[in-house]
């Protein structure tokens, strides 16, 4: 493992070397679990996002239905205003092999509904956002290496 120095108050628990881009555009994508379900789920890290996104396809997957007392919210981003609900769900921060322990993060997330005039779709990527997943944990960035370190506050 790469020693860094990191601020005293932060607990390094794992790091995962991070992709540059998704479906072709610069971001960072890192791999995490949702759930219990199989596979990866590649996800953007977002700091610019309010909200954690799950696509309506793995909320399907993990068979996630609007409860009928769900607060509505709309979620406005590049892909179009969708409607959608909060959900409560388990992502699991995923470290390279020797690199950390895997971290389960109980995380509300958005989940979009299709438009309710054209029936669009959201197909956009699972978000990582600032909303109870990146503002409750610490993370450090390092572009030299493409590497995503998370952890806790000590």
């Amino acid at each position: 493992m790469t020693t860094i120095n990191l601020p005293y108050d932060f607990a390094l628990v794992g790091a995962v070397r991070y992709q540059t881009a998704y479906q072709g555009q610069p971001r960072l994508v890192v791999p995490l679990r949702v759930e219990s379900l199989p596979g990866l789920e590649m996800a953007v890290l977002d700091t610019g996002s309010t909200r954690c996104i799950l696509r309506p396809d793995v909320a399907r997957h993990l068979r996630i239905s609007k409860p009928p007392d769900a607060l509505e919210e709309t979620l406005r981003s590049r892909f179009g205003d969708f409607p959608g609900w909060i959900e409560r769900v388990t992502l699991t921060l995923l470290p390279d092999a020797g690199m950390g322990i895997q971290t389960p993060l109980d995380v509300r997330v958005f989940i979009p509904e299709p438009h309710p005039i054209s029936r669009a779709e959201y197909n956009g990527p699972t978000i990582l956002g600032m909303l109870d997943l990146l503002e409750v944990i610490r993370f450090a960035v390092d572009p030299a290496r493409t590497m995503f370190y998370f952890g806790y506050q000590a």
